[in-house]
This record gives C-alpha cells, sequence and structure tokens, in this order.
C-alpha cells in the first residue's frame, strides 16, 4: 500500500511540476482584432526583458496594430545608451493553453530569429526548461 502511495504521490508532484514548464522558444497564438487566431507564433523567452515586444510589420499583418490600437508610447534605452519612444499596443494570446491579454512594445524585429520575444510580464510564473546537449 505504501508503494502505491508513494507512486501516486511522486505522479501528483510530477504532473504539478509540469504544467507551468515553457520551454525557451514556445508557440503562442495571437488572438486578430477580428477574433481569429493566428496560431504556433514562435516567441523567444527572453526574462532579462521586462516587456514584450512584437514585429512592428507582423503586427500589421495581423491587424492589431495601427494608430487606434496605440495606446502609450514607451520611453526605452537601447544597446547603445539612445532613448527611443517605442508604441505599446495592446495584444490577446495564447500560452500554454491559456488566454491572455498585456502590453507589448512594437519595434523592428526582421533582424532577430523570432519576431516575437515575451519577456518576465508575461511568463513571470512559469519555469524555463533548458535542455542541455552533451
Amino acid at each position: 500500500m505504501w508503494k502505491n502511495l508513494q507512486a501516486w504521490v511522486q505522479n501528483q508532484v510530477r504532473e504539478w511540476a509540469y504544467q507551468n514548464v515553457i520551454a525557451p522558444v514556445e508557440p503562442i497564438d495571437i488572438i486578430r482584432n477580428d477574433g481569429l487566431a493566428e496560431h504556433d507564433v514562435l516567441a523567444q523567452i527572453d526574462l532579462l526583458r521586462e516587456d514584450s515586444v512584437i514585429d512592428s510589420q507582423l503586427a500589421k499583418e495581423l491587424g492589431i496594430y495601427h494608430p487606434e490600437t496605440v495606446r502609450e508610447r514607451k520611453e526605452v534605452t537601447d544597446a547603445f545608451g539612445k532613448k527611443h519612444l517605442i508604441d505599446v499596443i495592446p495584444v490577446s494570446f495564447t500560452l500554454q493553453g491559456e488566454e491572455r491579454t498585456s502590453r507589448w512594445l512594437v519595434t523592428d524585429r526582421r533582424s532577430e530569429k523570432h519576431l516575437v520575444c515575451l519577456g518576465k510580464s508575461d511568463v513571470a510564473e512559469f519555469f524555463i526548461y533548458v535542455q542541455t546537449v552533451e
């Protein structure tokens, strides 16, 4: 009986622990303004970044970035110490089956591998699983 209980507890802990685990690159669904979803957009997870970011061209293509959707402009400093005003838009998206609404910065990410980057504000409650290759 003890072995069965122990196995059950281990399985429960394993299930609980992995419910909030995401990879360094995670597929998300971005909800367009027309209510339809753009499925499986790959988003890079960046815990050094506070805010999430979307590429301006992708946001325009999805219909979520135009003058009426800009809620504010945020001053940010780039890696060279130069200050910029960046548009901030509301974005609804699904991560791990959970729909969320957040405020994302809109920038030019064409030179980046991933056009969406999720910052700490959107992934704080998740564990990031990084698999090492030997």
